[in-house]
């Protein structure tokens, strides 16, 4: 009798981990209505000369690296008829650091975030439509807010089952304040399911992700004689709340490279300035 019992329980227990494995889930990022999720982001950027370029040296193309903390509280409302959802967010921490040539110095002006409310408006399909600052950040948030906006195109349409893979494009300009005609990036982002797991009475699907996007500006202007190529590879995991609608862990890593290329013989005098980085980032929610 107790055998049966084990057996019976044994039985239930790989029934219930089979069908958590065989479901489909939905990757909308639409937040659920009447919730209130703490994000923390934590992002590093490294950038210098190529291996074997002659621009080493100050004043020609240092290492600088960039490191940036933020957090923020989001309160979601009820979708309007359109399907679309208001998010309300709220920035509690904000401070990030640049070193260059082993010198580092803080990052102030991103203390302006502090405090501050800004609204991020998502459809009904999960894609970023519109991302709202205060108006005296209007300015300063302008290519941010482009190129979010343009970054997160919505999410597959068909739902996944574990293994599945799908692939959404990409398409945005780096924010590059000052510098005019920045060239787009274009390239997709790769979404395959590993797994679904609970988290109590709420379902967690663990992703697998790449991103790849790349720019190359065509140089045969007189006028333009420096064209700069640009190519971005990442790869990481996401943890998405199925019940939530939002990414509750998200970890990438990467490579950037940045090649130029000229119209004609390359000056001379100019030293090479081809550079090459690295990034990393990671988001945490907690709820």
């Amino acid at each position: 009798m107790r055998k049966s019992f084990i057996a019976l329980l044994a039985c239930g227990v790989l029934s219930a981990a089979a069908a958590a494995q065989t479901e489909k889930v939905q990757l909308r990022l639409v937040p659920a209505p009447d919730q209130s999720v703490r994000f923390r982001m934590a992002t590093e950027f490294t950038m210098g000369p190529a291996a074997g370029t002659d621009a080493q040296g100050p004043g020609v193309l240092p290492q600088v690296t960039m490191a940036m903390n933020m957090a923020f509280t989001q309160t979601t409302g009820h979708p309007d008829e359109g399907g679309r959802v208001k998010a309300e967010m709220t920035w509690d921490e904000a401070n990030g650091s640049m070193t260059m040539d082993g010198k580092t110095t803080p990052i102030d002006t991103m203390s302006s975030f502090l405090g501050r409310q800004m609204t991020a408006v998502y459809d009904s399909t999960g894609k970023l439509v519109d991302l709202q600052a205060p108006p005296e950040m209007a300015a300063m948030f302008e290519p941010i807010k482009q190129m979010m906006t343009s970054m997160f195109p919505g999410m597959p349409e068909a739902p996944f089952g574990v293994g599945d893979t799908a692939s959404v494009p990409l398409h945005f300009a780096l924010p590059t304040q000052g510098i005019g005609g920045a060239p787009a990036m274009n390239g997709k982002s790769t979404f395959t399911l590993r797994s679904i797991s609970n988290e109590g009475s709420e379902r967690i699907a663990h992703f697998d992700q790449t991103i790849e996007a790349a720019t190359q500006a065509a140089n045969d202007s007189a006028s333009s004689p420096m064209a700069v190529q640009f190519q971005m590879k990442a790869t990481g995991t996401m943890d998405y709340n199925v019940d939530r609608g939002i990414v509750v862990a998200n970890e990438s890593h990467g490579t950037m490279d940045m090649k130029t290329q000229f119209a004609g013989d390359h000056p001379k005098g100019l030293p090479n300035l081809d550079m090459h980085g690295t990034m990393k980032m990671t988001l945490a929610a907690t709820y």
